[in-house]
């Protein structure tokens, strides 16, 4: 039993890494943001570190 956890925390430790070289890369925004148009919302958002952001606190109406 203790080696499937030490091997499921090892493929999360891995799958966690982030590599700057990576031209993919993601952050988490926490907190309620908008999108553009104001009638989508949510509390957490998975967005491109690339680029403008797409949702924003000040979307929200």
């Amino acid at each position: 039993m203790k080696k499937i956890i030490i091997a499921l925390t090892a493929l999360l430790l891995v799958g966690c890494a982030n590599n700057p070289q990576e031209k993919d890369s993601y952050k988490i925004l926490w907190g309620k943001r908008c999108t553009e148009n104001g009638n989508q919302f949510s509390y957490v958002w998975i967005h491109t570190v690339y680029g403008p952001d797409q949702v924003r606190k000040e979307f929200c109406q």
